[in-house]
């Protein structure tokens, strides 16, 4: 079947939130490239375009959202300080014959970006491919999630509803047939978070982590979360494993509260969303370098 050059073109503000001095891009090994121009160039606003082929017209719109979207959905992983994104536009679609499409996509930018973290963001992307078919949509559907918390507008419940379901669908990597999400989530954290990746998240979340031990929050079952936590927290030998289990199992009471209590904890439901961020990243990564 012959294939037809397509060419989509984005814009990302105004205001233009790059300042690119020359054309940056990246080429997939499909051979399809994106490309983002020199902001001279686009004035108030930073202009880029996907370049691929395809079968039909009719089929070229989901393959250039879907590849657009991706790269933006791994950034979200691979940069670092960049967990924002904006309102949807519209971008049309160009054909040889000069047919034009319509439709949205969420890729607007808060902060600079550069070849680099782009070949970052493709390289992600192409190993994400190499899994098998299960482990593939997990991930796909878990980076899905995690992008709309980027995209919400509200900093404390919706953002950390996505951020949770996000996580919980990593669960998924693990055999948990008949598992609870509180029997999941150590084995998770034992497979898929390294030592040193843990303390950072532990000084970096210090307060956090603080707060939660306070909050008393107890699982249906009488379990006491916050308390546990904090017994651990006065033990200056523990475990930072055992810690950031611990920590997460009290943010997991925050979704319980919240999901089947309707009740927002509004003093540490944004912090446990930070703290979730952080430990979606970086389970993820370790995934990924797992299965080079």
């Amino acid at each position: 079947m012959m294939k037809a050059k397509s060419e989509l073109e984005f814009e990302l503000g105004p205001p233009a939130p790059f300042n690119i001095g020359k054309e940056i891009g990246i080429t997939f090994n499909d051979s399809s490239q994106i490309k983002f121009y020199p902001t001279e160039k686009s004035k108030d606003a930073n202009k880029g375009a996907i370049i691929f082929d395809c079968p039909d017209l009719n089929s070229a719109e989901k393959i250039g959202r879907d590849k657009v979207n991706r790269l933006f959905n791994c950034m979200l992983i691979t940069k670092e300080n960049f967990e924002q994104l904006t309102a949807p536009r519209f971008f049309p679609l160009t054909s040889p014959k000069g047919q034009t499409f319509t439709f949205p996509i969420k890729p607007r930018l808060t902060v600079p970006v550069d070849e680099n973290e782009l070949e970052s963001a493709k390289k992600l992307m192409e190993t994400i491919d190499t899994l098998s078919d299960p482990r593939k949509g997990i991930i796909l559907r878990s980076l899905s999630w995690f992008r709309r918390g980027a995209e919400a507008n509200s900093e404390d419940e919706d953002r950390f509803i996505y951020r949770w379901i996000s996580f919980d669908l990593l669960l998924a990597l693990l055999e948990n047939k008949g598992k609870t999400t509180p029997s999941l989530i150590p084995e998770f954290i034992n497979n898929y978070m390294k030592t040193e990746t843990i303390k950072l998240i532990l000084n970096t979340h210090g307060s956090t982590i603080t707060k939660l031990s306070k909050a008393n929050l107890i699982g249906w079952n009488g379990a006491e979360r916050s308390n546990g936590l904090y017994k651990l927290l006065r033990m200056q030998s523990s475990d930072k494993k055992d810690i950031l289990t611990k920590t997460m199992l009290c943010i997991y009471e925050v979704r319980n509260t919240l999901f089947h209590k309707g009740e927002a904890l509004k003093t540490i439901i944004n912090p446990s969303s930070a703290l979730l961020r952080d430990v979606f990243i970086k389970s993820l990564e370790t995934f990924v370098e797992s299965i080079k």
